[in-house]
């Protein structure tokens, strides 16, 4: 069986995004498990600059192609040379009901 994964589209993760990204955490249990034992509440947008201006972190949103809505957000931690970790994975609140039916 083939799927369409056109569903989903990865795309840096931009300014745009901040507002919606930061509405996924509604308590500060759920901020720390995004972002772990160093987060901080409540969650701003200058801490979500500072991912992006980070060079060692690649940070990526996962959109609905057909209206570019947020779905997810990823991370990509360099952590030596030639080394990276997968950080800050977090789905939208709505993603999974976003997505069924979309197959």
């Amino acid at each position: 069986m083939s799927r369409d994964v056109s569903v989903l589209r990865l795309r840096p993760f931009a300014e745009a995004d901040d507002a919606e990204l930061l509405t996924w955490f509604a308590t500060p249990a759920d901020l720390r498990r995004f972002v772990g034992p160093n987060a901080t509440w409540s969650p701003t947008g200058e801490q979500l600059a500072r991912w992006r201006e980070d060079p060692l972190i690649e940070a990526w949103s996962a959109a609905k192609p057909a209206d570019d809505r947020l779905l997810g957000h990823v991370q990509i931690v360099a952590t030596g040379p030639g080394t990276s970790r997968l950080a800050r994975v977090a789905i939208a609140p709505r993603g999974a009901r976003d997505w069924a039916g979309s197959w």
